[in-house]
């Protein structure tokens, strides 16, 4: 068990100025390195070294998150049209119109899905392939898949909707659909049962498994769902832990979930932060104590997981001149045996979840400036 305390502080590797609109980061493969930044008015690629490869200017759509296609491109929506622009040097490569898009995802068969809403409400996914041809598309039952968006697994894309996860295939067949009572095929399954929702952002496990936390009649439970077999098993029927999750390597099973275990009184006015991490039985397999309650987890590439810690850009803006926030805001590394590698204080609030990038680098937003911290620590 750790305490807080002092820790190993990297030197990030380099900083870069952020642009003055929302900014969204999507790393690169490992291949090439580096990160893209886009904001709502342009798009720039860095290298692993922090030096501009290209820089667009590129009107978006702040609430449409990019999308890496393949290895090759990357997908914004603009105005009610995708932009596939190259990473290589940011070309444009094709567009074409996606009229009321809200979410887009790459499927795993290589084509963009997307979630569109109509004038009069309604939800539809719609598939796309890369040259822009409507593949497919099908009405959703309300809006529920709007929460959690599209979930890539296997060779499927999960949505939510009907109280249930949808599993809808290349071709736009639902091949199964899963709920808190197991997995079934779209004739056999009982509507009248209570609905399952999700409850938490879901974690891959696997490129076809992925970690649910989902809520039904009782308080919400962690759940592997298995794309390939088109299995849902039940790990806890009440979590142990609490969101924020990452899963990692270790242990008998292979993974151990991290995640949120609580907070502990030292004094009345003093507290500390409990990041728990849990065998596939639940049974606890290390914990970790820090200063301020995480704000996300995310699994690194060497199997360490990333811990952030921040308060708001407009909790710190109110008080950060009466009393010191350093200890609040924090990017910590924790091995995958609960050790700490290393912890760095940012100099302002974080305005992005920290993002740790195949190419070894943690990039993180604070002080409208881009950092660059080496997963290592070194």
């Amino acid at each position: 068990m750790t305490s807080a305390q002092s820790y190993r502080s990297p030197s990030p590797a380099w900083s870069t100025a952020l642009p003055p609109a929302r900014v969204d980061l999507v790393p690169l493969p490992a291949a090439r390195g580096g990160v893209l930044v886009c904001s709502t008015e342009s798009i720039a690629a860095l290298s692993i070294h922090g030096n501009v490869v290209w820089r667009e200017q590129a009107h978006r759509a702040a609430a449409v998150l990019p999308v890496l296609c393949r290895e090759d491109a990357v997908a914004l929506v603009a105005d009610e049209t995708v932009v596939l622009r190259s990473i290589a040097d940011g070309t444009i490569l094709r567009t074409f119109t996606v009229a009321g898009c809200v979410r887009m995802s790459g499927a795993p068969w290589g084509d963009l899905v997307c979630l569109t809403i109509g004038d009069g409400g309604q939800v539809h996914l719609r598939c796309f392939e890369p040259t822009g041809r409507l593949r497919w598309t099908t009405p959703l039952h309300g809006t529920q898949a709007l929460v959690y968006g599209l979930i890539a697994m296997a060779e499927v894309i999960v949505v939510e909707q009907h109280g249930a996860l949808w599993a809808f295939d290349r071709d736009g067949r639902t091949p199964w659909v899963a709920d808190i009572n197991g997995v079934s095929d779209v004739v056999s399954i009982d509507r009248t049962r209570v609905g399952t929702r999700i409850n938490a952002e879901p974690c891959p496990v696997t490129s076809g498994r992925m970690l649910f936390e989902l809520a039904g009649p009782n308080p919400p439970g962690l759940y592997v769902l298995d794309g390939i077999s088109a299995t849902l098993t039940p790990l806890a029927a009440r979590s142990p832990i609490r969101r924020p999750y990452a899963v990692i390597p270790g242990g008998d099973s292979g993974h151990r979930i991290v995640g949120y275990g609580g907070r502990i009184e030292i004094t009345p006015l003093e507290h500390e932060f409990v990041i728990e991490a849990i065998e596939w039985d639940t049974t606890t397999a290390w914990q970790c104590r820090m200063s301020a309650e995480p704000i996300s987890l995310a699994a690194a590439p060497d199997g360490s997981v990333i811990v952030a810690a921040s308060p708001t850009p407009e909790y710190w803006s109110k008080y950060h001149q009466f009393q010191d926030l350093r200890q609040q805001a924090f990017i910590r590394c924790v091995e995958p045996d609960g050790a700490v590698r290393w912890q760095w204080h940012p100099p302002g609030p974080l305005t992005h979840r920290p993002i740790p990038a195949p190419d070894g680098t943690v990039y993180v937003c604070s002080d409208n400036l881009l950092w660059a911290l080496p997963l290592t620590g070194r």
